[in-house]
């Protein structure tokens, strides 16, 4: 190992609202300084780490665009090393399951005083407000040690398992329990942080994106124009099924049962094949399907009943399941949901596909892998539905079920359909998102075949989701996001530098954006005004949370800032595009130009 375990040390600069952090040094997303000490003794293998970086961590290509070179003193060295730790630090926050895009920034490398060989390291690195402070320290502290580690050594299969093992003990494991959102957020914010959309975390995993008008609440999926009540009515399968009853589309038809016996006569009255469910559980928890007699609807009932005490029996209909997802009024995506499966090759045994599956999962990080693929008894049975055994060689192109329905704990094989679905199908799932009130809802339609309208096959809306998305290609996401946000969630923000008289000329900027149209206010470190110029209370005492509180304001169309301090350069910014900077003429202070170059970083391209 040529540099010594470092000893970490962090200092987090203090903001005028402790709750926040702001944007600096560029970066585009809030930041705070991450310090540590080593001792240098030389780096020369940054090629190894690099490697473990691209093909163990599976940070992209395109990054290391950026590396920074290094002429072999140790302050360059140990940047250039430094910059592999940003790269390492925020994959890991991933990891966590907190949204950090941007990888940072070394601030400085300094030696230390009267201590020969070394030196103190500085890092702006990505942080999420109301994120606890532990979450984004442990994982800098861990990208510090195995990118110390790594300097040296070689990416074998023995060196890549020891890796992960030791980052689930020392931070999977510490942060077990710790969820930042669901599923969906990563993918959705990377989405939303391509299209440079501006988001803030509210805590609990909600965010807004976008400002003022433009904003737009999030969480887990779920958006904030959707109705409270169709959300209620939603989680309830016997509720929401007599909703779309109602409102003339095709719901299932089943019974709410208390006990067994009330289940065999349900049984008696609908016929087999039946479906079991919890009336009120999510993700096919405790669902069992093609009941065909009545010892198998009694163990279904005992299952059911281990999640709920409210039990639907439920008369089965043909089909899988296709997932469509409606965002105001419009079918972004029509998918079937299949279950756990591996694909056939026409050469392989299914036991064979199902040990490639798993050992190409292994070479995996553990947070990207996906779910194993099984093989056990539940698995032998379904195949054998199939007239499959675990020794058949599947034909090429052809799915080996390994579990009857698909579902969040065992997963799944999704096939894209947005091409194929028949106008009717399109029709009733955003009929069925309108009549609950959801902007954004999954619709989950059970059809033979979903290119043919629903009243010719007998196909059925199974349920309606809000808080509905699961990871989805960018492509997806891309096109969700056009609909729910305006253009990059903006609005404009001036900023007027100087004395008293930066309120008048902030009066003209108002009165420039009032005749487009727009509803602007201005605001202080000590006053806010209206659009209509009466003085609004705001309960933070500091510009930032002022001008944090206006952008969260739907009510505010554009904002002008007054900025009399240097109160933004120990805070950073509380907005990372600025649309204009004047400087009143006359305006003389030691901190003038810092706070101008400040400014200038996220100032809009003209």
């Amino acid at each position: 190992m040529t540099v010594q375990q470092p000893t970490e040390r962090v200092r987090i600069n203090a903001t005028p609202e402790p709750a926040y952090a702001g944007y600096r040094y560029g970066l585009r997303q809030q930041a705070v300084l991450y310090s540590f000490g080593v001792g240098y003794k030389g780096i020369t293998r940054l090629d190894l780490l690099d490697d473990w970086l691209r093909e163990t961590f599976r940070i992209p290509e395109p990054a290391f665009r950026d590396a920074p070179g290094h002429d072999g003193s140790p302050r360059s060295a140990l940047a250039a090393w430094s910059w592999r730790i940003l790269q390492l630090g925020a994959e890991l926050l991933r990891a966590a399951n907190v949204p950090a895009f941007d990888a940072g920034r070394v601030v400085d490398v300094v030696p230390v005083e009267g201590e020969p060989g070394r030196f103190t390291i500085t890092l702006a690195i990505p942080c999420v407000d109301h994120l606890p402070q532990r979450v984004v320290l442990l994982a800098f502290q861990q990208a510090t040690r195995v990118a110390s580690q790594l300097l040296g050594a070689e990416r074998t299969p023995d060196n890549v398992r020891a890796v992960f093992a030791s980052l689930g003990k020392e931070l999977l494991d510490p942060l077990d329990g710790f969820r930042l959102g669901g599923a969906s957020t990563i993918p959705l914010l990377r989405a939303v942080s391509a299209r440079d959309i501006p988001f803030w975390h509210l805590g609990a995993g909600h965010f807004r994106l976008g400002w003022g008008r433009r904003s737009l609440r999030i969480a887990r999926g779920a958006v904030h124009t959707d109705s409270a009540l169709g959300q209620e009515q939603s989680q309830d399968k016997w509720l929401a099924a007599n909703v779309l009853r109602d409102a003339g589309l095709p719901a299932p038809v089943h019974r709410l049962v208390g006990s067994a016996q009330e289940a065999v006569n349900v049984a008696r009255l609908l016929g087999w094949p039946l479906v079991v469910k919890p009336a009120d559980r999510d993700r096919g928890e405790g669902v069992t399907v093609a009941i065909a007699d009545e010892a198998r609807l009694a163990e279904a009932y005992r299952v059911a009943t281990t999640f709920s005490r409210r039990v639907l029996v439920e008369r089965q209909v043909s089909g899988v399941c296709h997932r469509v997802l409606v965002a105001e009024g419009k079918v972004v995506l029509a998918s079937k949901r299949l279950p756990k499966s591996v694909r056939g090759d026409g050469r392989s045994t299914v036991r064979q596909l199902v040990d490639r599956a798993n050992a190409a999962e292994l070479a995996k990080p553990p947070w990207v892998r996906l779910k194993p693929f099984p093989l056990d008894d539940a698995a032998i049975a379904c195949l054998a539905s199939r007239g499959l055994a675990p020794d058949s060689v599947p034909k090429e192109g052809e799915l080996a079920p390994l579990r009857i329905i698909q579902s969040t704990a065992a997963g799944g094989v999704v096939e894209e359909l947005i091409d194929a679905i028949h106008p009717d199908n399109v029709s009733i799932a955003v009929r069925a998102a309108r009549a609950l009130g959801l902007s954004l809802a999954g619709v989950d339609i059970i059809s033979d075949d979903i290119s043919r309208p629903w009243h010719e096959n007998g196909a059925i809306i199974n349920e309606v989701n809000y808080s509905s998305l699961m990871p989805q290609d960018d492509a997806v996401l891309g096109q969700l996001l056009k609909l729910l946000i305006e253009e990059d969630g903006r609005i404009p923000v001036e900023v007027v530098v100087g004395g008293s008289a930066a309120w008048t000329t902030a009066e003209k900027l108002r009165a420039a954006q009032a005749e487009r149209g727009l509803r602007t206010w201005i605001t202080s470190h000590a006053v806010t005004l209206s659009p209509e110029g009466t003085v609004v209370a705001q309960a933070p005492g500091s510009l930032f949370g002022r001008c944090v509180a206006l952008l969260a304001n739907p009510q505010v169309e554009a904002l002008v800032v007054v900025a009399q301090s240097d109160e933004w350069l120990r805070s950073g910014l509380p907005f990372d595009r600025v649309t204009s900077v004047t400087v009143e003429p006359g305006t003389e202070a030691p901190w003038l130009q810092e706070l101008l170059d400040l400014l200038e970083s996220y100032r809009s391209a003209p």
